[in-house]
C-alpha cells in the first residue's frame, strides 16, 4: 500500500544528516510521505550496491530509524558496473562471464557515472540469477524496501546507447542489440524483482524502472 503513497525523490539527498533533516521536516509540517529515494550519491564512487560510508556511516541504522518514522527507503541502482577488481560485483560478474560483449568477443565498455564500466547482459537467465543474489545485504540485511533501476535504456555517456554489434543471449536466442535494446530494461527489472523476492520473501517487491 505504501507504494501508492507520496514518494520524495530528487537528485540527490546526501549525506545522512540531510536525509534525516528532510524526514523531520515532513513530520514537523505534518505532510504525508511514505518513501524517500536515495540517488547515486549514497554509493561509494557511484558503484552499484555499495554505500559511501563517509556520507552514510550506518545504512541499516538509518533505514531502521526512518522506518520507525514511517518512511520506506528506496535506493537507486544502475547497470553500469565499474571496472574495478577490488569490487566484488565487478569481479564476480567477470568470473561468471555475465557482461555484454561485442561481436569480436571483447567486453562492451562504456562511460557512465562511475567511470569506465561493463554491463550485465540481463537477457541471459544466468545473469539474472547472478544479479538477484547480489541483493541479500541491501534488501535482506539492511532493510531497503524498494529498488529504483536507472540508466537501463540502456544509456552510455554522452547521450547514446550500446553499439549495434553488442551481443545478447536473449534467453538462448542469440541476437544483437538491435533486437535486445527495448527488452534490456525490463530484464533488469525482472532480475531485480527476483533478488528482492529471494532476499525478503515476506515482502512484496517494489521496483521502479
Amino acid at each position: 500500500l505504501w507504494a501508492l503513497g507520496y514518494h520524495q525523490s530528487k537528485w540527490s539527498y546526501y549525506p545522512e544528516s540531510n536525509v534525516n533533516a528532510l524526514a523531520a521536516e515532513f513530520r514537523n509540517r505534518r505532510i504525508t510521505c511514505d518513501a524517500i529515494h536515495l540517488d547515486i550519491h549514497h554509493m561509494k564512487q557511484y558503484q552499484a550496491l555499495t554505500w559511501d560510508r563517509v556520507r552514510f556511516p550506518d545504512p541499516p541504522g538509518m533505514i531502521q530509524r526512518l522506518g520507525e518514522q514511517g518512511f520506506k527507503v528506496v535506493t537507486i541502482i544502475d547497470p553500469g558496473i565499474k571496472i574495478n577488481p577490488d569490487n566484488y560485483v565487478w569481479r564476480s560478474g567477470l568470473e561468471k562471464n555475465v557482461f555484454c560483449r561485442r561481436h569480436d568477443g571483447a567486453l562492451l565498455e562504456g562511460e557512465v557515472w562511475p567511470g569506465t564500466c561493463t554491463f550485465p547482459d540481463f537477457t541471459n537467465p544466468t545473469t539474472r540469477s547472478w544479479w538477484a543474489a547480489l541483493f541479500s545485504r541491501q534488501v535482506g540485511e539492511y532493510g531497503v524496501r524498494g529498488i529504483w533501476t536507472d540508466m537501463n535504456e540502456p544509456a552510455l555517456f554522452p547521450d547514446r546507447t550500446f553499439p549495434d554489434d553488442t551481443r545478447h543471449n536473449y534467453d538462448g536466442f542469440y541476437c544483437s542489440h538491435l533486437k535486445a535494446h527495448n527488452i534490456y530494461g525490463q530484464c533488469m527489472a525482472k532480475a531485480t524483482r527476483l533478488g528482492m523476492e529471494i532476499a525478503a520473501p515476506q515482502r512484496r517487491p517494489f521496483v521502479l524502472s
